[in-house]
């Protein structure tokens, strides 16, 4: 299953990977939004790519252009990078 999030019912462990990878499945109906990201923030790149789905990317003038679907709590996070 390589979908699959393993997650610890003790230790609680994978929980964020859990909560992440829901996130993404909600992030499919969403709308494509456009993203500039400082060519120096991966994090937020990372970010993207964890809880939602990619379309397109391009580097433009020091910054990195994404088109996304992402779920409500990740658009939140990135409203200041929202381009448009």
């Amino acid at each position: 299953h390589p979908d699959a999030v393993y997650v610890s019912a003790k230790t609680g462990e994978g929980l964020d990977a859990l909560i992440e990878a829901i996130a993404g499945l909600l992030a499919r109906d969403s709308p494509a939004l456009e993203f500039s990201l400082p060519s120096d923030r991966h994090d937020l790149v990372a970010l993207l790519h964890r809880t939602g789905r990619i379309l397109a990317t391009a580097y433009v003038d020091g910054h990195i252009l994404i088109s996304a679907k992402v779920p409500d709590r990740t658009r939140n996070l990135l409203a200041q990078y929202i381009a448009g």
